[in-house]
């Protein structure tokens, strides 16, 4: 049986998006045309504000000059949109969804840590915080307990539930993988099958 994992795209904001009770770990090729996942917010972050959580200047300039690359192609797409007559149209929707999540093209490049940060300083959610444990489940045989950060799964950053469950629907189903959890501030190590966790989960912000 399936736990109840929630599933939230990497890096969205927390009070936007509504989380999706149990249901398959795909990603949405798009968002339905009568209801946008994010109607239409633009990445609002200063370069002071990057540097302050914790990225340095130069990289944070340059992050920043991308962040607003990216903005000025949403309000060209906008403008596209009204002037064509297909605005707020599914083609509309399909476009603007590909916009909205190009930062996080950034990550490879510039690191788990940096990429921390600048969730952050997007207002983003940028951990996984254990709401409930659902009983008889591996996350309970394995000592999972409501408010524990899930940090790391098969030693891979895990900032988002979308991450979670795709990381835990990969590989050979039952295989013992290592996850990171942290708690009381400290970093616990805990052992899971691969596959359904069994937890609730829900989206924080939490300063680097």
């Amino acid at each position: 049986m399936r736990g109840i994992e929630y599933m939230i795209p990497a890096g969205l904001p927390v009070a936007t998006v509504e989380p999706e009770v149990d249901g398959p770990d795909e990603r949405p090729a798009e968002p339905p045309p009568e209801k946008p996942v994010i109607a239409s917010r633009f990445y609002h972050t200063s370069v002071e504000q990057l540097i302050e959580a914790g990225i340095p200047a130069v990289l944070a300039a340059d992050i920043k000059a991308r962040l607003d690359g990216w903005n000025w192609e949403r309000l060209q797409l906008q403008d596209r949109a009204k002037r064509e007559g297909w605005f707020n149209t599914a083609r509309y929707y399909k476009e603007l969804f590909a916009l909205q999540r190009v930062h996080e093209s950034l990550r490879p490049e510039i690191g788990d840590e940096n990429y921390d940060r600048l969730l952050y300083a997007l207002s983003y959610s940028n951990r996984v915080r254990v709401q409930d444990v659902i009983q008889f489940s591996p996350a309970e045989q394995a000592g999972l307990q409501a408010g524990d950060r899930i940090i790391e799964y098969g030693g891979q950053r895990v900032f988002s539930d979308y991450e979670l469950n795709a990381l835990s629907s990969e590989g050979r189903a039952g295989a013992t993988v290592l996850a990171r959890v942290a708690r009381d501030g400290e970093l616990l190590d805990v052992y899971l099958p691969r596959g359904p966790i069994g937890v609730r989960t829900t989206p924080e912000r939490v300063a680097p």
